[in-house]
């Protein structure tokens, strides 16, 4: 029987490590010429990490900064949410039949015309009615709720709040020939 051979063990320096006594990869050549570009690089990709910490620092305060402004801006809408709220609440609570809504808008023009019609159709579809369209010779620039007695108010508000984002009530009460209450006018602005 044949005894099996022993192994032989290389000689080679990638096998058994350089002079210094580190193990190296066989194949890898590490020639002085390699060295300083790896460090190079190196120092390239700490420099890179280094600047994404700062950048993520400065996002970080970034994002504090925004959710304190953002809570600053909550702590002084609540007032006026509430008030909106309440104003939604009175125009809830007042009777739809008892109110007596008309809009106005800018004689001759088409376009104020068909925008008071669609304020009308959006109001129906609300519950409320439009008693009457009053084509006028001049029109505010603003979005008015005209109101004409101050139990009205919140009642302007709300509909002025229900309308939506640049509609506001306008006082109008004590007018030595008002309309009785429960009027409320809308001005469609200039088109």
């Amino acid at each position: 029987m044949r005894r099996p051979r022993p192994e032989t063990r290389r000689s080679d320096s990638s096998a058994r490590g350089d002079a210094r006594g580190t193990a190296t990869l066989p194949g890898a050549d590490l020639a002085a010429a390699g060295a300083p570009e790896l460090s190079a690089e190196l120092a390239r990709l700490r420099a890179a990490v280094a600047a994404e910490r700062a950048r993520l620092a400065a996002l970080e305060r970034q994002r504090a900064a925004l959710l304190a402004s953002t809570e600053t801006l909550r702590r002084e809408a609540a007032p006026a949410a509430a008030a909106a709220r309440r104003a939604e609440g009175a125009l809830a609570a007042a009777e739809p039949n008892a109110l007596r809504i008309f809009v106005h808008y800018r004689a001759g023009s088409p376009l104020a015309e068909h925008a008071a019609a669609e304020l009308a159709a959006a109001l129906h579809e609300a519950g409320l009615e439009v008693a009457g369209f009053r084509p006028a010779a001049a029109v505010p620039a603003v979005r008015p709720v005209r109101y004409y007695h101050a139990d009205d108010a919140p009642i302007a508000a709300g509909l002025a709040a229900q309308l939506g984002r640049g509609w506001v009530a306008q006082d109008f009460h004590g007018l030595p020939a008002a309309p009785p209450a429960r009027t409320l006018e809308i001005w469609v602005p200039e088109r």
